[in-house]
């Protein structure tokens, strides 16, 4: 074989072993850029109008002023000051929660939106967690780390026990169990994590602890972004790339075959309704360009357009979508350079009636609070009273209460 064929396929497959690194730091794990500047609280200082700034029994600074009631002043508010791993809202004893993982420490804390009460409910230090995967009753959660600082993928499943009811301690008792082989995609579905194996391309499920492990599909194909759908389907979809076709199937959760639903479409990436009977997507068509595939599969065009990794769909109202939407429009570069972290967005809240296509903006953070906010990882409380998210500048978690608009 020519020589110079032979050096140019070894540069490509560096190339294509670099991309495989940064996908998962950035896409998933939200590394910060060695410079993110310093974090404004959007309530501005001390003795500004009403707002005051709290302190927490650590002795750390909360961003947020708290009424005569003990309650937030703004409907916006960030809730951390240190970087997450990841979060879930579940309800908790008949109140709305928000837990979370500290990426530093991977100590998890329990949050009161309505009071900003931080409970601290494991002590176990766990440090560098970069991708933390809860399961939906909040109460399992597999923590992603790197390998001694490697591109080997460690993956450690915890239960989490609570307390005895007449105890006084908040700690809650957790078994942890490693779970084997090299996994790339991870996504939970009920009580079962569904996967997809990097060396063999095989999509696997299996317990939450990893045990029971089941073939459900094989494929030649690796570089999968997996995603879970209702109760009984999986999500595949090729990495989005602006210079790349993308394409996305449905298997379903017991094995079979795959189902091709949307591509080719470059820089495709989805964001499924729980149901399964919508899909919102974004794609590069020349321009950006956001839609959303009906139950009958028809079309609806959304503007403006954004990356749909920004958007959550509703739960009580499940034709509405949530978004963070950059204020520039996003562009034919993406998202490789949002992922790589080459591109800062600048964010507002949007609200996509997908029936009506009417559209409204909730909060400004840059106009109202002087507040650049990057929206990654958004999810709505099961009530569908907060909207939660990291943003992607320094990977604090954030709220906006809704039904205030």
């Amino acid at each position: 074989m020519n020589k110079k064929i032979i050096a140019l396929i070894i540069v490509i497959l560096l190339i294509l072993l670099g991309a495989g690194g940064w996908y998962f730091f950035l896409r998933y794990s939200g590394t910060v850029p060695a410079s993110t500047g310093p974090v404004v609280s959007p309530f501005g200082q001390p003795g500004e109008g009403n707002v005051t700034v709290s302190v927490n029994p650590d002795g750390t600074t909360g961003t947020t002023g708290l009424n005569d009631l003990g309650k937030p002043i703004a409907r916006f508010f960030r809730i951390t000051d240190t970087p997450i791993a990841g979060a879930i809202g579940f309800i908790k004893q008949g109140v709305t929660t928000i837990r979370y993982v500290d990426r530093a420490t991977g100590h998890i804390f329990d949050v009161d939106p309505a009071t900003l009460v931080k409970t601290q409910i494991t002590n176990d230090t766990l440090p560098k967690i970069y991708e933390a995967v809860f399961r939906n009753d909040a109460n399992a959660v597999v923590f992603r780390s790197l390998q001694n600082d490697s591109d080997t993928i460690d993956n450690l499943s915890l239960t989490l026990v609570p307390p005895k009811a007449s105890s006084t301690d908040t700690l809650y008792t957790i078994t942890s169990t490693p779970i084997r082989g090299q996994i790339s995609e991870l996504a939970a579905q009920n009580n079962t994590l569904l996967y997809t194996f990097k060396d063999s391309g095989a999509i696997s499920a299996s317990a939450f602890d990893g045990s029971k492990l089941t073939t459900l599909f094989n494929s030649d194909f690796t570089d999968w972004r997996l995603l879970s759908v209702g109760s009984s389907t999986a999500l595949l979809i090729t990495k989005p790339s602006s210079s790349a076709a993308g394409f996305a199937y449905t298997l379903p959760s017991k094995g079979g075959s795959l189902t091709k639903i949307l591509g080719p479409l470059n820089a495709l990436m989805i964001t499924p309704r729980t149901d399964g009977l919508r899909l919102a997507y974004s794609y590069n068509n020349g321009a950006a360009a956001f839609s959303v595939q009906n139950t009958d599969k028809s079309i609806t065009n959304l503007t403006p357009a954004t990356l749909v990794d920004k958007c959550v769909w509703g739960i009580k109202n499940k034709i509405m979508l949530f978004c963070g939407v950059p204020t520039g429009g996003v562009g034919s570069d993406q998202p490789d350079n949002w992922y790589q972290g080459k591109t800062r967005f600048v964010d507002r809240i949007w609200r996509y009636n997908t029936d009506t296509t009417f559209t409204d903006i909730l909060v400004d953070p840059k106009k109202d609070f002087n507040t650049d906010i990057d929206v990654m990882n958004p999810i709505l409380t099961p009530d569908e009273d907060y909207l939660i998210f990291t943003n992607k500048n320094d990977l604090t978690l954030w709220a906006l209460k809704l039904g205030q608009e």
